[in-house]
């Protein structure tokens, strides 16, 4: 059930974002194709690492795909979706972002055996980092869109790195709030075609 959960939760917020707020598949395909592009080097990256101890290839782990994951967005909306600035179009770029790693997390997770708390706890970690995802395409959008990438590039990479490297449920609920309520001031503030 927790397996199919996370399987189901980048359809089913493509679904309603669509019908809620008219979400385009082009950024939601971009947004999973980045993503796609960026597994690959980060896996290539990453398997430089092994020479480090534990805790060092663990920071390292967490900047790649921090430095990767935020670029990406960046380089998406200034180049391939620089024809895509509507609202909904941070929204649909983040679901598809967070599509693959919701895939990976599922398919993974079949077939094992865990307490309902635990698979409660990774449920809610999906889904919250889903939200994230979004939260943090809407930064990406909001900073190429207004001209203001230099400031919210650098407050992304640190949110997502720090989401990276402290463990813990609290911090995840409180980074999600942060971003989230973060991001929807930032969709609603820029009423430029807001869908």
């Amino acid at each position: 059930m927790a397996s199919l959960f996370k399987l189901l939760i980048s359809p089913v917020l493509l679904i309603i974002g669509r019908k809620k707020l008219d979400v385009r598949m082009y950024p939601f395909l971009v947004g999973a194709g980045v993503y796609f592009v960026i597994s690959i080097l980060r896996a290539l990256i990453r398997s430089g690492f092994s020479a480090y101890d534990a805790g060092t290839a663990f920071f390292l782990q967490g900047l790649t795909s921090s430095v990767l994951e935020e670029t990406g967005r960046v380089i998406a909306f200034v180049y391939i979706l620089k024809d895509y600035r509507r609202n909904s179009d941070a929204i649909g770029h983040g679901i598809g972002h967070g599509m693959l790693e919701n895939m990976g997390a599922g398919f993974a997770s079949f077939g094992l055996q865990m307490s309902a708390e635990n698979a409660f706890l990774g449920c809610a970690g999906q889904f919250m980092g889903s939200l994230t995802h979004i939260g943090l395409s809407v930064f990406a959008w909001y900073g190429v869109k207004n001209g203001k990438i230099k400031v919210m590039l650098p407050i992304a990479l640190v949110i997502h790195l720090a989401s990276n490297i402290i463990v813990s449920d609290a911090f995840d609920v409180i980074k999600t709030l942060i971003v989230c309520g973060t991001a929807y001031f930032l969709y609603r503030k820029d009423v430029d075609d807001l869908r």
